[in-house]
């Protein structure tokens, strides 16, 4: 588990312009030589991996945004309909309107138990002696 921060500290790009600059001299100057246990070709599959790797990434990406774009896009439109309904109680008096026990399920204040919302500020003793 010690080479997980040193392998996501590296760059995309700079690996893979490493590993393309390797395979460009190495087939160049020593293409039936193995290195370090690997042929070139094996080397070059562990490069395709890694651009397999990337473009399933962004494929996912893309995915999760166009599904967060969904989500948003159904989430106004939830919205929207919820107020739609809601003014369509408020405004239907054989239901009992804003006063009726269908308003007050959906989990609205029926608008006879509302408080006024009016609040008067009690004076305050002043604090100048010449008052």
């Amino acid at each position: 588990s010690s080479k997980i921060p040193l392998i996501m500290a590296l760059s995309l790009n700079t690996v893979q312009d490493r590993a393309n600059k390797i395979v460009g001299a190495w087939k160049k100057s020593a293409a039936t030589k193995s290195f370090g246990d690997l042929t070139v070709v094996q080397y070059e599959a562990l490069r395709t991996a890694v651009s397999t790797a990337d473009d399933a990434l962004t494929t996912a990406d893309a995915a999760r945004t166009e599904a967060r774009n969904l989500l948003d896009t159904a989430l106004k439109t939830l919205h929207t309909a919820s107020n739609d309904v809601v003014d369509g109680v408020r405004g239907d008096k054989s239901v009992g309107g804003s006063n009726g026990s269908l308003y007050e399920e959906m989990g609205y204040v029926p608008k006879d138990e509302r408080n006024s919302g009016l609040t008067r500020k009690g004076k305050k003793p002043s604090s100048d002696p010449k008052a």
